[in-house]
C-alpha cells in the first residue's frame, strides 16, 4: 500500500509538469525517493501546496475536509462528511443544495481522502497523511479548533430549537441531519481538546444559548434510544447551574474556572455551582476536574463551603484508590 500510493503520488507529479526535462527531473526523484520512508512527507506538502493554490471556494471546501477526515473521532459516514464540511458561520440550515458531493470532496483533495470499500466512510488514503498533518502544526492552521467550532454551530442551528422528545422526531432529525448523532456524542471530546489554559470561546457562547438546553435533552434522549436505557434524571440542584455542569462534562478546566470568575468569591451562587460541578465531576471521573474544583473551593468562605470540601477530598481520595486498583 505504501509503494502503490507513493507511485500514485509521483505520477499525479509527473503528469503536472510542462516540459520534458520537467518530467525527466521528476521520473529521477521518483527513483531516489522509493527507497527513503520519508518520502511520502515530501509528497504530501507538494499536494497540500496545490490544494492551497485552487481558488478559493475548492481551497476552502478541501481545508475543512482534510480537518474533519484527521480529526473526527471516528470516521464518518459519506453523508455525516458531506453534512460536516457544509457548516459554516453564516449558515442556518443546511439542505441538500448546501452540501457538496462526495466525489467533488475527493477530487479537491488531491488523492488525500477516500471512500472505504468495506464500510463505506470517509478515511484519509493511507494512515501516514493523518500523521503528516497532524505533525505539521502549519499544513492545516487550527485544524481541530475548527471541528470544534463547527460541532457547536451544527448544533445551535435553528432545526434544532426544540427538543427531540419522541422516536419520530428521532428519526427525521438523523435523516434529515445525519451529522447529528456524532455532534451530539462527540461534543465535548472536541473541547476537551482545546487549549487547557484558556477558555473555549464557542463553548462559552454555546452554554449562553438557548440551545445548550435542548442539546442536554437530546443528548438524554439519543441515549435512551440507541441503548434502551434511561439516564437518570437532572438532580434539581444542577438545572439553575446548567452552563458549569455543562463545562464540567467536557472536562475543560479553563472554561469552567471562567464561568466561577463571574460570581463573587464565598457567595451562596458560587458554593451551588461548585456542588453542581461536584455532581457532574464524579459523574465522569474527571480528576483534572476535581482538582480544580477543589483549588476552587479553597478560594470561598470555608464556613459556606465546608461540607463541599469534605465532599472533594472524599472524591478526590476515592478517584486516587480507584486508580490505584487499575495499575
Amino acid at each position: 500500500m505504501y509503494r502503490f500510493l507513493l507511485v500514485h503520488f509521483f505520477i499525479e507529479d509527473i503528469c503536472k509538469q510542462t516540459t520534458v526535462n520537467e518530467i525527466k527531473s521528476s521520473m529521477q526523484n521518483l527513483d531516489s525517493s522509493l527507497a527513503e520512508e520519508d518520502a511520502l512527507f515530501g509528497i504530501y506538502q507538494r499536494v497540500v501546496q496545490d490544494i492551497k493554490e485552487q481558488r478559493k471556494s475548492r481551497r476552502t471546501l478541501a481545508l475543512k475536509s482534510l480537518s474533519w477526515a484527521v480529526n473526527a473521532f471516528r470516521a464518518l459516514t459519506i453523508e455525516e462528511f458531506c453534512q460536516a464540511v457544509s457548516v459554516s458561520d453564516h449558515i442556518k440550515a443546511i439542505g441538500p443544495g448546501d452540501t457538496p458531493d462526495i466525489s467533488m470532496i475527493l477530487e479537491v483533495c488531491g488523492g488525500l481522502l477516500l471512500v472505504d470499500s468495506t464500510d463505506g466512510r470517509v478515511k484519509p488514503a493511507h494512515f501516514s497523511i493523518n500523521e503528516y498533518l497532524t505533525a505539521s502544526c502549519g499544513a492545516i492552521p487550527d485544524a481541530a479548533k475548527t471541528v470544534t467550532t463547527d460541532c457547536f454551530t451544527f448544533l445551535a442551528l435553528g432545526y434544532f430549537e426544540q427538543p427531540c422528545l419522541s422516536y419520530k422526531k428521532y428519526r427525521a432529525n438523523l435523516d434529515l441531519y445525519p451529522l447529528w448523532e456524532y455532534a451530539t456524542f462527540n461534543l465535548y471530546n472536541h473541547v476537551y481538546l482545546w487549549d487547557k489554559d484558556e477558555p473555549c470561546e464557542p463553548f462559552l457562547k454555546f452554554l449562553g444559548s438557548p440551545a445548550v438546553y435542548v442539546y442536554i435533552e437530546d443528548r438524554r434522549r439519543l441515549w435512551r434510544y440507541q441503548t434502551g436505557h434511561f439516564l437518570p434524571p437532572l438532580d434539581p440542584l444542577v438545572l439553575p447551574f446548567s452552563q458549569a455542569v455543562e463545562a464540567c462534562y467536557s472536562g475543560h478546566v479553563a472554561t469552567f474556572e471562567y464561568l466561577c470568575n463571574g460570581l463573587q468569591q464565598g457567595s451562596e451562587d458560587l458554593c451551588a455551582l461548585l456542588q453542581a460541578g461536584v455532581l457532574a465531576a464524579v459523574g465522569m471521573g474527571n480528576r483534572d476536574m476535581t482538582v480544580a474544583l477543589s483549588r476552587t473551593v479553597r478560594l470561598t468562605d470555608d464556613q459556606i463551603v465546608s461540607n463541599l470540601s469534605r465532599d472533594l477530598e472524599h472524591l478526590m481520595k476515592l478517584m486516587l484508590f480507584v486508580e490505584l486498583l487499575e495499575l
